[in-house]
């Protein structure tokens, strides 16, 4: 269920008389009734322990099925409320919080009754729940960015929740001109990048670190620490974004070339060519905990002063200007091969398109399309202030 940290910044109407009832329009599958192909599909999940099946819904009108894993507190609630009952009456039997029904009835898993009785679940429950209040003002260069990305689609018609998923993530990056592709579509990308490096840097990055042979396929040069190949997983794994401008990567990459080998970085990556170097998020380190991130980013920081900034949106930023963010991938645990949220961007863009979406089909006002998407993040554990986990350890599991 949602952290319950996350209520304190969602400003809820006092819901306690509200009914609420499970959504007649599901079907409930327990892992053990599932086909053997289907639910070796679903292995990583059943694996997991926390999750006791699925959930089939289909959307009214558009005739669309969608899939969710229920945990066994989601399946008790749901079981709990097959006939209408106050939300006073569920917190009265069931460990829940406001938090965590208004989640369900946003999800579609619950419906509750607005003031002329009728039962409604998704964006049209968005005013049961939330009192009428206007999004708070964005502070930093990165969080305004990502506001106007969420402002802007609010307003847009997209086909798919996918198709907007993808946009989001690739807000403010920079368009790829003939020039662009021209300067930097070359066979010695490598050596353009570390041009300046020493053989002593090179000797000491090799010592200390191995080249990702086949990261070029996917879009990157990347090198991983060899230290790293048995390291333990932790729940703090993080990354850091360094994002200058175009014409000054080569330089900036430089200096963390000749830095990471002294930090604690267990790998760290580069975009290539001009659709690389194009993209925000261009250059990324990993860690292992936050402190080591956070040691990193002061080294490099006093290094790249006066750096041009592009600006990662969706990323927690960490400096004056926005040139260094940082982001904390979702745990792999119980990842579903259909999923693609292995990046902390993507994991977010894909819950503020679904929400984007489904507030758009609803026929909301913009403005409360966005509200939508905003309260929808903050209950997924999004602190959309800073674009960062609003509790740090918090397991992200599948949706």
């Amino acid at each position: 269920m949602t952290p319950e940290c996350l209520s304190d910044r969602i400003a809820f109407n006092d819901v306690m008389d509200v009914l609420v009832r499970a959504n007649r329009n599901m079907r409930f599958t327990h892992f053990d009734d599932m086909p053997s192909e289907a639910r070796a599909s679903l292995l990583p999940v059943v694996e997991m322990g926390e999750y006791v099946g699925i959930i089939e819904q289909t959307r009214t009108g558009s005739g669309a099925r969608s899939i969710k894993t229920v945990s066994h507190t989601t399946l008790a609630v749901l079981r709990s409320l097959e006939k209408p009952e106050s939300i006073g009456d569920v917190f009265a039997k069931l460990d829940v919080r406001i938090a965590d029904i208004a989640s369900l009835v946003f999800d579609g898993l619950l419906e509750a009754a607005d003031h002329r009785a009728a039962f409604v679940s998704g964006p049209k429950a968005l005013d049961i729940f939330l009192k009428r209040t206007r999004p708070s003002i964005p502070s930093g260069y990165l969080s305004c960015i990502s506001r106007e990305a969420i402002d802007f689609y609010a307003r847009v018609e997209t086909a798919t929740p996918i198709d907007l998923a993808w946009k989001l993530y690739q807000f403010n990056r920079y368009p790829v001109t003939p020039e662009s592709a021209a300067r930097w579509f070359r066979p010695d990308f490598d050596e353009l990048m570390l041009g300046r490096a020493t053989y002593a840097q090179r000797r000491l990055l090799g010592e200390h670190f191995e080249r990702v042979l086949d990261a070029e396929r996917l879009g990157w040069i990347a090198w991983t620490a060899k230290a790293f190949r048995h390291a333990k997983d932790t729940s703090e794994r993080c990354k850091l974004y360094v994002s200058p401008r175009p014409d000054q990567t080569a330089w900036a990459f430089r200096e963390v070339v000749d830095y990471v080998p002294e930090s604690a970085a267990t790998g760290f990556k580069l975009g290539v060519y001009s659709h690389g170097l194009m993209r925000p998020d261009k250059i990324v380190l990993y860690f292992d905990d936050f402190a080591a991130l956070r040691r990193t980013h002061a080294t490099l920081e006093s290094r790249l002063s006066g750096v041009p900034v592009q600006g990662v949106p969706f990323s927690c930023q960490l400096d004056a200007r926005g040139l260094f963010s940082w982001g904390a991938d979702p745990r792999t645990r119980g990842h579903l091969s259909w999923h693609s949220d292995d990046s902390w961007r993507m994991w977010v863009c894909n819950r503020l398109a679904g929400a984007l979406f489904d507030g758009r089909r609803a026929q909301l006002s913009p403005e409360d399309v966005m509200r939508y998407a905003l309260v929808r993040a903050e209950l997924h554990g999004v602190d959309v202030q800073t674009w960062a986990r609003s509790h740090f350890n918090l397991p992200i599991g599948p949706a």
